[in-house]
């Protein structure tokens, strides 16, 4: 069994969600609203703006492949992403955890659009596709969380931290590929709905105490 460090979250209202408006430069913008296409960025690529109050927890700092934690051969049979979680939590439970909620997961890696701050840097967040390297680094709070967006990190029951790889494959317009390492983005719906199995593979899970 993988062993984790789980660290207490204190209970409290935050706010979470959209809420960096006026933060990112005028390009950066531009860019995402063309990716839009027509629709609004802010609800297309990242949880809404809302305040939660919520109870402690205690959540792992990694997240890893859930194949490392168990073996579910009936994953590629789910009809959607709520059924999905509703497997991996019920193989979680055996060992005494499950998946965070969103809300759990954006308050521990959460602060500003990215773990590191507002900073949108250059390039892609891939191999030496860029000179930043803070999206490498363990946050504040002693949380790793995923550099690499070809995975995808499972919440309950939305996929973040990564888009499968989707916007350096398409060769899409910077920022677009950073996006998807903000703890408030979420995977498109469309997107996970026409290759579920695919995120459902390459998905790590990070475990919160039951």
């Amino acid at each position: 069994m993988t062993d984790f460090e789980f660290i207490q979250m204190s209970p409290g209202t935050v706010e979470l969600g959209w809420r960096f408006d006026g933060v990112l430069p005028k390009a950066a913008v531009e860019s995402m609203s063309d990716f839009a296409s027509g629709q609004d960025f802010r609800t297309l690529f990242f949880s809404p703006r809302r305040k939660v109050a919520v109870a402690p927890f205690k959540i792992a700092t990694t997240a890893v492949p859930w194949n490392a934690l168990f073996t579910c051969d009936d994953y590629c049979d789910v009809a959607n992403l709520k059924e999905a979680c509703s497997l991996f939590n019920s193989e979680l439970s055996k060992r005494g955890w499950r998946l965070p909620t969103e809300d759990e997961f954006e308050i521990s890696a959460g602060g500003e659009l990215f773990a590191w701050g507002n900073e949108i840097p250059d390039g892609i967040p891939y191999a030496k596709q860029t000179t930043f390297t803070k999206h490498k680094d363990i946050t504040s709070r002693g949380f790793r969380l995923n550099e690499d967006p070809y995975n995808v990190e499972l919440v309950s029951t939305v996929f973040k931290m990564g888009d499968g790889g989707v916007s350096i494959c398409g060769g899409n317009d910077w920022p677009i590929a950073w996006l998807s390492l903000s703890p408030t983005y979420r995977a498109p719906e469309e997107l996970v709905d026409t290759a579920l199995p695919e995120y459902l593979e390459s998905a790590l899970v990070r475990p919160v105490l039951i």
